[in-house]
């Protein structure tokens, strides 16, 4: 008889029956349906065993402690068990949330989650361009649009530096007169996560060589 070894979760309604139809169907999948009014004792187990969370872009229909955001993520991760990485060994900067990375280790390989990072600094470097562009167009709009996705990819990512910022320039919070230095800052916080993922290559790469 086959495992569920992959979980996912939804929270009070799916898109359309054909993607639970799908998942059900699959023996190595488990789908578990949760309630806005769940009660913790029902969700913590199911968030720190889930792979992946089927989620809508609307959010009006969510209760707000399961929209996708640092605290979601952090309420997955506790209780999970914690194991050594060569991402961790490392020694993550400060803009780097380890409990992220070691919940990625758990389901992905270090070459995956260093491929994962690398397009996320990619990604996050074109965006900090396009802020700083909106910024001098003095385009608040297009700026707060711009932070909110940025906020939500680094939130994702475990880069609390880089969402922190976002989140004040989405809100608006932030003088344009500091938009200079934040940029600054934001692109330091992506140099950091940079050099973390080629010290873990490297000390991948030495553990290789020891093995053999």
């Amino acid at each position: 008889m086959t495992v569920n070894n992959k979980r996912v979760f939804y929270v009070k309604y799916l898109a359309h029956q054909i993607y639970a139809d799908i998942l059900k169907a699959r023996p190595d999948v488990r789908l578990d349906r949760l309630e806005n009014e769940s009660p913790d004792a029902e969700v913590s187990p199911i968030l720190s065993a889930a792979h992946a969370y089927q989620v809508g872009a609307a959010r009006d229909e969510l209760a707000k402690h399961f929209h996708v955001d640092q605290d979601l993520l952090r309420a997955a991760i506790a209780g999970s068990s914690a194991r050594p990485s060569a991402v961790l060994r490392a020694k993550l900067p400060p803009s780097l949330d380890s409990t992220i990375v070691t919940k990625l280790e758990a389901i992905m390989p270090p070459s995956a989650i260093r491929e994962l990072y690398t397009v996320y600094v990619a990604d996050t470097r074109h965006r900090i361009d396009e802020l700083e562009r909106y910024s001098a167009d003095g385009d608040e709009d297009s700026l707060r649009r711009c932070a909110h996705a940025l906020k939500g990819a680094a939130a994702m990512a475990g880069v609390s530096g880089i969402a922190s910022i976002a989140d004040g320039l989405e809100a608006g919070r932030l003088p344009r007169q500091d938009h200079v230095r934040l940029f600054h800052q934001l692109r330091s916080a992506c140099d950091d996560v940079e050099q973390t993922m080629i010290k873990s290559a490297a000390t991948n790469s030495a553990a290789s060589g020891e093995a053999r």
